[in-house]
Formats: structure tokens, sequence, C-alpha cells
């Protein structure tokens, strides 16, 4: 169970901060809520005590694990875009997560299909740019967090995060 000023990762949007633990009543019942707050937007959300974990909400990795688990980024990948039927959806869930190698894969994956449309003239659709971007933007949102701002240069995330 998070605390009170614990500092935690909610998929998709990356960093957040327990405001605090409240009880609202639902349907005449009293159900224990996490008032989170999204760091980069300032917008506060409650989330019930025991759901939190289906949802993806865990606390940030540490520097060594998180330093380890960056190794993936930018990793050259064999992919065929057939091998992904329906990517709209993979992003999604990929986001959805919450995981940091989820996200990295799509990362990877994202780029990958990029670099190949490209050499055709085309572009990644809205979607998937999107989607590219979030995944940016959450992982960011750790790294600066847990390794300090300077490492968003490192790991080529800079501009993202401020």
């Amino acid at each position: 169970m998070f605390k009170k000023n614990d500092r935690i990762v909610y998929p998709v949007y990356g960093m957040s901060i327990i405001n605090g633990i409240v009880s609202e009543n639902v349907s005449n019942q009293e159900i224990k809520c996490y008032e989170i707050l999204f760091l980069d937007s300032q917008l506060t959300i409650s989330v019930p005590v025991d759901r939190a974990a289906s949802l993806g909400l865990r606390y940030p990795l540490a520097k060594k694990e998180l330093r380890e688990t960056l190794k993936e980024l930018y990793k050259k990948i064999t992919l065929k875009e057939e091998d992904i039927p329906d990517l709209e959806e993979f992003c999604q869930i990929k986001l959805k997560s919450g995981n940091i190698r989820d996200v990295i894969e799509l990362i990877n994956i994202l780029l990958k299909i990029n670099r190949k449309r490209i050499r055709e003239d085309k572009k990644l659709n809205m979607n998937e740019s999107d989607s590219l971007k979030k995944a940016k933007l959450f992982l960011a949102s750790e790294v600066a967090t847990v390794l300090g701002k300077k490492a968003l240069e490192y790991y080529q995330l800079m501009g993202l995060q401020e």
C-alpha cells in the first residue's frame, strides 16, 4: 500500500505523487482511494486503493534497475509490420501496462517502423506518432525522477520532460 507523499508511476502519464488517502462514499459504500497528483499537469484523480495494482500503479525503479533496463532502449530489432496485426491496439496495451520494459519495447518498435516508412517516403500515422510521444514522455518522467534531469540528454530524451 502506498503512503501519502510517495512518488509513484501511473501508466501512460508517468511520475505522480500520492497526495493523500481519502474515504469516498460510492453507492452507499465507503471506499478508500488514493488521491493522485500528476506532476506534469497538476491534475488530481482518485483511484480506489484495491484497484491500484490492477491499474499498473507502481513505485519507480531503483537507479541500478532503471539503468539496466535502459540498456534495451534504441536497441536494433528485427520486425515486420505484419508481425503486429493491430499496431494501434498493441500501442495502447503497452502504454497502459505501466511496465517500463513494455514502453521501451514500444519505443523500439515504433522507431523501427518509422525508419522503414521514411525509406518508403512515408511517416508514422497520427496515432502511432502520438503513442511514440507518450511512451517517450512516460519514460522521460521516470528517468528524470530516478536518475536526474541530466540523464535525459544521455538517453536522448531531452526536451521531453521539463
